[in-house]
């Protein structure tokens, strides 16, 4: 059933208290049944008031909250003033934000040169009246002294050097902004300062967030010629400010080696500091080492063979665990020590060589046999350690035997027969005339021309042609001598002599020479 009132008399009637509390200040409700609001004198009056508590009826009856539930219009209206009001102080305060900005702007135009990710903390504040002017500098940390807190600049963009002094207001940046201590710079650091004119205060530093850094890289090579460093695919010069260093010591840059670990600090493709982190030394291995098809290698990574007239590598300095192979020895591990810029010597004494066996069999039994220079006898078993050993084999009358052979895991047998020296050779005797019958030793061999096997020695040889003077000839044989020709003289005939003649006296027989 619907409890809710329909007259204004009797709904005031009901809930006198409770409803006049409800009741807008504008209305007046009833408070007694004497009380007519059909009177003439407040006819107006009441007719208004009832048209205003229909309105107020209207917003709504809950009987669970024992009387009318109100939502007044003027909260409403309230809501709407405090928007406006809201929307008004931020447009007021964004147009004063941007005044204030437009103004600084206007006050410190942005510097002509070009500097990539400036810091806004960098930006000399707005100057007034006399005022110094705020300088901004770009220059690479040469020299510093905790003591007096005093930088040593090189100017990059001037070439100038200048010092500057940090104090206690002094910002201090790295790169990414964050707060810093004096002690964290470092030579080599390019920064970017402010300072006042005519002071060497300076008002803030901060690294640089224009250098391009390399950290801990190798294979970073050197063209000397040109000066210039090779990093990746990309060339950097080197210029007569660029910093060297070998853990804080000044360097050169010809001591710089790809195997090398450094860092390369390069501000507008230049290099302003190369850090060597690590250098390099090198190993030596010595020659003769008898070591049969000799390798090396170095912390498990790095491989080369042993060479015989000596080894040398280049290597990181520091602490290395070499293994030494070949196929006559045991593998030998060694810990060594190199140092920057030097050579270590690698000592192979404690290498073991592994051993064969080795016979040589001779004939004649009587020579003598030689391995490496040393003696040895025939026919019996050699203990060597693999290598290659020169075999010596030599006897009286017979042609010296030598030969290299390689003694490895499995024994060796070399068997020599020696070559007898044959102390003859073969003599060809010619002749003039030719067709000379030739005796040798007196035993008839033949006609010359004619060759005949010699001894080493002297030989008679006797010649005969009929017509010709012969006779014995006397030759000597040896390994090199000449073949001998033989000149023979035709024989001159001789007729007899008979004795003179008496003289023949003829006889006168004229008695007239009496």
């Amino acid at each position: 059933m619907d409890n809710k009132p329909t007259d204004p008399t009797k709904r005031n009637e009901r809930n006198s208290k409770e409803h006049t509390k409800r009741i807008p200040r504008r209305i007046s409700a009833p408070t007694s049944e004497n009380e007519d609001y059909r009177n003439d004198d407040n006819m107006d009056d009441n007719t208004q008031n009832a048209q205003e508590y229909e309105d107020y009826e209207n917003d709504g009856y809950d009987d669970n909250e024992g009387g009318y539930r109100k939502t007044p219009r003027n909260k409403k209206m309230n809501y709407t003033i405090f928007m406006i009001a809201t929307i008004s102080v931020a447009v007021f305060a964004s147009v004063f934000l941007f005044v204030m900005m437009f103004n600084q702007f206007s006050n410190n135009p942005p510097s002509s040169e070009v500097i990539e990710t400036p810091s806004p903390l960098l930006t000399p504040p707005p100057q007034a009246g006399d005022e110094p002017e705020t300088n901004f500098l770009i220059g690479l940390i040469r020299q510093m002294s905790m003591d007096s807190r005093r930088m040593d600049l090189h100017i990059i963009e001037t070439g100038e050097n200048r010092s500057f002094f940090v104090e206690g207001a002094t910002s201090m940046r790295d790169r990414f902004g964050n707060s810093m201590s004096f002690p964290e710079f470092s030579v080599g650091d390019v920064v970017e300062i402010t300072h006042k004119d005519n002071t060497n205060t300076l008002d803030s530093v901060r690294i640089s967030a224009q250098v391009v850094s390399y950290r801990n890289v190798h294979d970073v090579s050197v063209d000397l010629d040109n000066r210039t460093l090779m990093i990746g695919n990309r060339r950097f010069p080197v210029t007569s400010e660029t910093i060297i260093q070998y853990q804080g010591s000044p360097a050169r840059i010809e001591d710089l080696d790809p195997v090398d670990i450094v860092s390369v600090d390069v501000f507008a493709d230049q290099v302003m500091m190369v850090n060597i982190h690590r250098g390099h030394g090198f190993l030596q291995f010595p020659s003769e080492h008898g070591i049969i098809g000799g390798t090396i290698e170095i912390n498990t990574g790095i491989f080369t063979a042993l060479a015989e007239d000596g080894t040398e590598i280049k290597i990181p300095e520091g602490e290395h665990r070499i293994t030494i192979n070949g196929r006559n020895i045991e593998s030998l591990i060694l810990n060594v020590t190199v140092t920057r810029s030097q050579a270590t010597m690698v000592s192979m004494q404690d290498i073991e060589f592994s051993t064969g066996i080795l016979v040589v069999n001779v004939t004649p039994q009587d020579a003598t046999l030689t391995v490496d220079g040393q003696a040895h006898p025939i026919g019996q078993q050699i203990s060597l350690e693999y290598g290659n050993y020169a075999i010596h084999v030599e006897a009286e009358g017979f042609h010296p035997f030598e030969r290299e052979v390689a003694v490895g895991s499995q024994g060796i047998i070399v068997n020599v027969e020696l070559e007898e020296i044959i102390n003859r050779r073969n003599i060809i005797i010619t002749t003039n005339p030719p067709d000379v019958r030739i005796y040798i030793e007196g035993e008839f061999v033949g006609i010359s021309p004619i060759q005949a096997e010699f001894t080493f020695g002297v030989h008679q040889i006797v010649v005969a042609r009929e017509g010709y003077e012969g006779g014995p000839v006397t030759i000597t044989v040896t390994e090199d001598s000449r073949h001998p020709h033989i000149e023979l003289l035709p024989i001159i005939q001789q007729f007899p002599t008979f004795p003179p003649m008496p003289p023949i006296i003829e006889e006168n027989d004229d008695d007239d020479f009496d």
